[in-house]
């Protein structure tokens, strides 16, 4: 009945401004959609205008979410990892007083109780010489080592009492023309023994090198040799 009276209306229309009126559907009576006529470009200027309603099976609006569902939960996000810090390159194990641990370990046991008995820091003869074969010996104010090697016999004195030597009167103090470990040194050679003597860390020091050839062993002929060994001795020692 409601196409009908919809009909009649677009007829009574057509009839009104001359124009011929082909109603192509009463979808818009029925509540599919809305459908203009063949003749919207002559009824458009006299129709209101008429907001278009979609299709419930076209529309995009997405539906209501049900009251009775419950939301997802959040998914939760987890902070990036720290990057993990950069590893120091390994070193070689040392003591706290800087002699190597392989290089302790190589002394006697009667060495290395000596070392511990003189009860403060001390140099010793570079580790790179065979000191398994030589030995340490110590009493309440001095130390000592020695290393023999076959060519060269090396020994280390040091000694928290050094005592001045008086000189003549007006004498001028012996001429330290040498530096070692930064501090003054004397070298001097005697009887094919060459010899280097300074203070370090409130301590006198004297290293000696004995040669088996003395004339021709440059550790003996030349004073760089000792004075380079001195350099390389290593500190050790402490507390017992």
């Amino acid at each position: 009945m409601r196409v009908r009276v919809i009909a009649g209306l677009h007829a009574a229309a057509a009839a009104r401004f001359g124009v011929r009126v082909l109603v192509v559907a009463a979808a818009s009576a029925l509540g599919v959609g809305s459908t203009a006529c063949s003749a919207c470009s002559a009824c458009a200027p006299h129709a209101p205008a008429v907001a278009s309603r979609p299709h419930p099976s076209t529309s995009t609006t997405p539906p209501a979410a049900s009251a009775s569902a419950p939301a997802p939960a959040p998914t939760p996000t987890r902070p990036p990892a720290p990057a993990a810090a950069p590893q120091p390159a390994p070193s070689v194990s040392a003591a706290p007083d800087g002699l190597p641990e392989a290089a302790l370990a190589r002394l006697d046991p009667a060495s290395r109780a000596a070392l511990s008995a003189f009860g403060r820091p001390v140099l010793l003869l570079d580790p790179a010489l065979p000191i398994e074969r030589g030995r340490i010996t110590s009493g309440e104010v001095f130390l000592a080592q020695s290393v023999p090697t076959g060519e060269r016999t090396y020994a280390l004195q040091a000694t928290a009492t050094a005592t001045a030597l008086p000189l003549p009167r007006g004498a001028p103090l012996p001429a330290r023309p040498h530096r070692v470990r930064g501090r003054p040194a004397t070298v001097t050679t005697n009887e094919g023994i060459v010899s280097v003597a300074f203070e370090d860390d409130g301590l006198a020091y004297v290293l000696e090198v004995e040669c088996a050839a003395p004339e021709t062993d440059p550790a003996c002929t030349d004073d760089a040799a000792i004075r380079a060994l001195a350099e390389r001795l290593v500190r050790a020692g402490g507390s017992p």
